[in-house]
C-alpha cells in the first residue's frame, strides 16, 4: 500500500482579515471547536491590536490556525490533525497529536501516530515527537509504540 503524504506549510501574518478569508472553510467546518479562535479573530477584525496569526496548510488546504494576540499573551490554536514535517537529514517530526476529549481511550491516537510512523519508517527515515512530560497518557502510548525519550527541552518567558 503506498503511503501519501502531503506537505505542510505554514504562513504568518499580521493581519486577522486575512486569516479569517484565508482559513474560512476549515474554520466553518467544526465551530464548536474553533469558536475561540473565530470569535477573537472577529474581534480583531472590528478592534485591530497588534498581534501574530498563523495558517497551517496540509497541501493546499488549511488545517489549523494560531492566534498570538495581545502580543504578551500565549498563543491559541484550533485542533489540528497529525502532520508530518519535511525531512531533515533523514528524520521526520510526527506531530502534533490531538484527540478531543469526548473521543480520548478509544485508541484513535495510537492507531493515529502508528499508521504515520510506520510510514515514514517504510520509507527509510526516522520519527521522532514532541510530547508533554506531564501527560502520562500520551507518554505511555508513544512508549508502546517504540518511542523513547532521547532529551528533554525547557520554554521559558522572559517578562519584560
Amino acid at each position: 500500500m503506498a503511503s501519501s503524504v502531503r506537505r505542510t506549510s505554514v504562513r504568518r501574518t499580521e493581519d486577522p482579515a486575512q486569516v479569517l478569508s484565508d482559513a474560512a472553510r476549515f474554520l466553518a467546518i467544526d465551530p464548536i471547536h474553533h469558536n475561540v479562535v473565530l470569535t477573537l479573530l472577529h474581534q480583531r477584525v472590528a478592534d485591530p491590536e497588534p498581534g501574530r496569526y498563523w495558517i497551517v496548510d496540509i497541501g493546499d488546504e488549511p488545517a489549523g490556525v494560531v492566534f498570538q494576540s495581545p502580543l504578551s499573551f500565549m498563543a491559541t490554536i484550533t485542533p489540528m490533525p497529525a502532520g508530518l514535517s519535511e525531512p531533515v537529514s533523514g528524520v521526520v517530526r510526527v506531530g502534533p497529536v490531538y484527540t478531543p476529549t469526548e473521543r480520548r481511550n478509544s485508541g484513535y491516537a495510537s492507531a493515529l501516530v502508528a499508521g504515520v510512523s510506520s510510514g515514514v519508517r517504510s520509507r527509510g527515515q526516522r520519527c521522532m515527537l514532541y510530547t508533554d512530560l506531564a501527560n502520562p497518557t500520551s507518554n505511555s502510548v508513544y512508549q508502546a509504540l517504540g518511542y523513547r525519550a532521547v532529551a528533554e527541552a525547557l520554554r521559558y518567558a522572559f517578562d519584560n
